[in-house]
């Protein structure tokens, strides 16, 4: 037995008595040893920038694309497969693909400049950029170049006055001496059929509010352009509330708050992407039927995400999609026409 101890510890002591074992480097961030090439206490990395800037350059690139192929990837499973990409991060799969809220902002980022970019138009399309003022010029009767159909009568004047705030009525009446203004009013009058003959005095809240919004991106088509940032901080803060929704509707699925907030934030993300786009396609008949097709295929994701997040059948995921847009309608509804009325 003495000869194999002796061949046992030989060795260790001889390794120990070499030095061999390496020389396990500080963190210069927290102090803790950093066996590899990412601390485990505080996640530093082990890069030294103080070096050369062709060596600093190098670094960069290829940081971006490596964001750029993570970024590639996670776009490509949230498109085209809808769901699976909730599904890898509940399964904990997660190193390889961009994270809930970062891909949210991003998402974020893209609809605002979308929508920066709508309210522009060229020459040919008759209208103007929303941050140019009309033209002294401009400001005639706008009754003398409108159609007749389009042309607001004075009693749907009268009657709009009557339901406006003051400072829609001034907005109104500006917008009626700029050129083509009545025709933009009156095209938007439109959905509300003849209302010469009605009482102001029974126009409902909705009415109210609809003609309250029309005339604010009749008079500014950048209105909503300048209410994006107010519009993505509350639905980014109802993102908890709705995934409190799903957690409601599939309280059998036992699954973490986590996980619903995951799919939610990717189906959110997803709507904003869409929005994105649907805001910056054409108008007319080719645009037209786009947006259609659009809105179909995202109603068709969302409850595609639904079902095989949740691995429920079509039956039982649209009966739980149409729950979910009754919990949704019948909170968000009265506190959306709430604030708006308060505003008024």
């Amino acid at each position: 037995m003495g000869p194999l101890e002796e061949d046992t510890t030989a060795p260790d002591d001889q390794t120990a008595t070499n030095g061999a074992e390496p020389d396990i480097p500080d963190c210069p961030n927290c102090g803790e040893l950093r066996p590899g090439p990412h601390c485990a206490w505080c996640g530093q990395n082990d890069r030294d920038y103080r070096r050369s800037s062709w060596s600093l350059i190098a670094d960069f690139f290829r940081e971006t694309f490596e964001l750029d192929s993570k970024l590639f990837r996670t776009l490509k499973l949230l498109l085209l497969k809808p769901g699976r990409l909730s599904a890898e991060f509940s399964h904990n799969r997660r190193a390889s693909y961009v994270s809930p809220v970062r891909l949210y902002l991003f998402a974020s980022v893209i609809y605002l400049f979308a929508v920066s970019m709508a309210p522009t138009r060229d020459a040919e399309s008759g209208t103007v950029d929303a941050d140019q003022p009309p033209p002294a010029s401009a400001e005639t009767d706008a009754t003398e170049d409108a159609p007749d159909s389009l042309v607001p009568t004075e009693a749907q004047l009268a009657y709009l006055r009557a339901l406006l705030p003051p400072r829609s009525v001034e907005k109104l009446d500006e917008l009626m001496n700029r050129r083509d203004g009545a025709e933009i009013v009156g095209a938007y009058l439109l959905p509300l059929g003849d209302v010469s003959a009605r009482d102001p005095g029974e126009a409902s809240l909705m009415e109210r509010v609809w003609l309250v919004g029309i005339i604010d991106v009749a008079y500014d088509p950048a209105f909503l352009q300048d209410q994006f940032f107010g519009i993505s901080i509350g639905l980014i803060l109802l993102v908890p509330v709705q995934a409190l929704m799903l957690a409601l509707v599939y309280y059998r699925k036992r699954r973490y708050f986590a996980e619903h907030l995951v799919l939610q934030f990717h189906m959110q993300t997803l709507s904003f992407l869409a929005a994105a786009l649907l805001v910056l396609l054409p108008t007319g008949l080719l645009g037209g039927l786009a947006r259609i097709g659009l809105s179909v295929w995202m109603m068709y994701y969302l409850v595609a995400s639904m079902r095989h997040f949740y691995e429920d059948g079509w039956m039982r995921t649209l009966f739980k999609a149409f729950l979910l847009v009754v919990l949704y309608m019948a909170l968000f509804t009265p506190i959306y026409f709430a604030v708006v009325a308060a505003g008024m």
